[in-house]
């Protein structure tokens, strides 16, 4: 006999399935809507200390980037875009002088226009259509004022705005006005990069006291994007390198070798060479503005050096009872008696001087080394001369360099002869 489900157990039955579904319709709900006053559990943003403030303004100065720069005061305003990467900046705008830029009808201001690039202590302007080099000036600088504006002690956290942290500081702007004693200024740093986008800096007039009305903005976009900013009045030079007298192809590179080295030396960029059947094409870039300039340069690397050398001996006897006694280094305390002159580039003694090299060193001391292709004799004084002045005394010398301290011109002076002869390419 199968068992009857009772009018009690059916009622329970339809109670539990009513709790279960008011339950599964109770948790859908709380998935689907978030409980009212719930609070967040992401972590409150946390603006940086000062110090970080102030390594976030070097981490930005030592990046290319593009920048846009604003200023005015009073009869002077300027507006202005550029790009910079390490010590070199492209810029231009324009400049306005008057009668508060000419803003009414009636009112007269000049209005001058300006493109600049500046490398190094070089500065090139692009004046009636040309480019004109000069010594650099404040004007392609304009990170340098960036940083003078932003050399204070207190950086003081503002608030938060379409993603950046804003503080106020207290500008240094006296460069502008010697009245700016009253500036205000904003950084904005990036919240996601914590890098410096944005630099203003306001100071309302203030007659009773004489001071200015000032304003000066700075921008920067694009941080770190890859920027090449050249030379404009860089150009590729060639030289067509022949040889004077019998030379074999190994000697014949070594020349192009060593004028390479000579050339980068000086500053040359790109320098190459490349060999034909009976001479070498040497390439390099300049950016001198004067042709006689540059050839007179090209004639001094490549001139045939002119060295002596003698073997010499120390004095005996007092030097007023000598006839003919040399001082090193114009040294009147450093006699020297020459004796022996040796030849040169051919044999001194065993020895064979193959090169000469300049070898740049810190703080300016810089090392010129001779070197030969054998062993110098022992116990052997031996002078170097140039242009009639001993220039070294190598006491006693053993092995195959001599090495002296000197600038790139006395390098030039002795450096190792070249058999060849130089002429420039149209």
């Amino acid at each position: 006999m199968e068992p009857r489900i009772t009018q009690i157990e059916v009622r329970r039955i339809c109670y539990l399935f009513s709790v279960f579904c008011s339950l599964f319709i109770c948790s859908c709900a709380q998935t689907r809507l978030p409980p009212v006053g719930r609070e967040s559990t992401e972590k409150p943003i946390q603006p940086l200390n000062p110090q970080e403030v102030k390594q976030s303004i070097d981490r930005l100065i030592s990046q290319n980037f593009e920048f846009r720069l604003e200023f005015s005061k009073p009869e002077v305003k300027g507006t202005f875009k550029g790009e910079k990467v390490n010590d070199r900046v492209k810029i231009e705008g324009c400049w306005k002088f008057g009668s508060r830029f000419a803003e009414a009808p009636a009112r007269q201001a000049e209005k001058e226009k300006f493109k600049a690039i500046g490398i190094g202590d070089r500065e090139y302007r692009w004046i009636h259509g040309k480019w004109k080099a000069q010594e650099r000036t404040s004007e392609t600088r304009p990170i340098s004022f960036l940083s003078l504006v932003l050399a204070v002690e207190e950086y003081k956290f503002k608030n938060i705005k379409n993603g950046f942290l804003i503080y106020e500081f207290k500008p240094n702007l006296l460069f502008m006005s010697p009245t700016a004693f009253e500036a205000q200024g904003e950084l904005w740093i990036n919240q996601k990069s914590e890098l410096p986008e944005k630099v203003i800096v306001t100071q309302p007039a203030s007659p009773s006291d004489d001071k200015e009305e000032l304003f000066w903005k700075f921008e920067a976009k694009n941080i770190g994007k890859p920027i090449k900013i050249l030379n404009p009045l860089a150009k590729i030079q060639a030289l067509k390198i022949t040889a004077v007298q019998e030379t074999t192809m190994q000697e014949f590179q070594k020349i192009a070798q060593i004028l390479t080295k000579r050339f980068k030396l000086y500053g040359f960029k790109d320098v190459k060479y490349k060999f034909k059947k009976d001479f070498v094409t040497l390439y390099f870039s300049s950016s001198f503005l004067l042709e006689d300039s540059l050839y007179q340069l090209v004639n001094k690397l490549t001139q045939i050096g002119k060295i002596e050398l003698y073997k010499a001996e120390y004095p005996k006897q007092p030097v007023y009872e000598l006839k003919e006694v040399w001082f090193v280094n114009n040294d009147s305390t450093k006699p020297i008696l020459l004796k022996e002159k040796l030849s040169y580039p051919d044999s001194i003694g065993t020895g064979k001087l193959i090169d000469v090299d300049f070898k740049p060193g810190a703080f300016g001391s810089h090392t010129i080394e001779l070197t030969f292709d054998k062993d110098l004799p022992q116990k052997t004084i031996i002078v170097l001369v140039v242009d009639d002045k001993v220039l070294k005394l190598f006491p006693e010398v053993w092995g195959k360099t001599l090495e002296l301290t000197g600038d790139k011109e006395t390098y030039l002076k002795i450096k190792f002869p070249l058999p060849c002869k130089v002429k420039t390419i149209d």
